[in-house]
């Protein structure tokens, strides 16, 4: 959150952390089992969430190296973004679902099914209230994130869409 540091998830399962001043490699953990392809700091950057292959999404303490908590999304998990207020996990899986998840607790809050294909990237607006969605199935589609349904599907695309981006202030 500060830009001091940089995570890097690579398919070799390692997860480092790396200082941008100096461009020197802080750390670094082999998760043995987990093809790294998501990786979010929490706004206060006491904790990140990586995403895997195997379709967990691990809750990390990044001064001990430690999981605090394993959040289970069955699939390759491809995206994992926390909200602006750092209250909400979302998760987005190969196969097409979103999971919201309670970031204090772990907890399930909902899962978000609209995409037919791989979710590449999701997006908080930055009033939390809006999710965004990009996906293979060349849609964005935009969630409720309270009720847990979506809003809109925005179709146009003729091919995967692989980001969105909401703007800072909500008005562009």
């Amino acid at each position: 959150p500060d830009g001091k540091r940089l995570l890097t998830g690579r398919v070799d399962t390692t997860i480092r952390d790396w200082d941008t001043a100096t461009g020197t490699h802080r750390h670094a953990i082999n998760t043995r089992v987990d093809k790294v392809f998501a990786l979010a700091f929490s706004p206060d950057g006491l904790a990140f969430a990586s995403g895997a292959e195997g379709g967990i999404v691990k809750i990390w303490d990044p001064s001990e190296w430690k999981t605090n908590r394993r959040l289970e999304h069955f699939g390759t998990i491809r995206y994992v973004a926390y909200s602006h207020d750092g209250r909400t996990i979302a998760s987005a899986r190969a196969k097409g679902t979103i999971k919201l998840w309670d970031a204090a607790t772990g907890r399930e809050r909902t899962t978000l099914k609209g995409h037919d294909r791989t979710v590449w990237f999701v997006a908080f607006s930055p009033d939390n209230l809006t999710l965004a969605s990009a996906g293979e199935d060349s849609t964005v589609r935009l969630w409720d994130t309270r009720a847990g349904v979506e809003r809109i599907t925005l179709s146009g695309h003729g091919k995967c869409v692989w980001s969105v981006a909401f703007s800072p202030d909500g008005k562009v």
